[in-house]
């Protein structure tokens, strides 16, 4: 999963590049929305896994 936002990033920067049309706000989009998005979904992970561990101990 990460892999797959850290290309969307990648592709972001390539194809500015390409087209010379990256600007500052492009360039830091393009490293801060794939940082935003693992960190949802690492959040969302830790969040499910506190859950599962919650409920196995009270079922113990």
């Amino acid at each position: 999963m990460f892999l797959c936002f850290t290309l969307i990033g990648l592709d972001i920067i390539f194809v500015s590049l390409k087209y010379n049309s990256l600007t500052f706000p492009e360039f830091s989009a393009a490293f801060i929305f794939p940082i935003v998005l693992m960190s949802v979904y690492v959040a969302y992970g830790a969040k499910q896994e506190n859950r599962e561990r919650q409920l196995s101990a009270e079922c113990e």
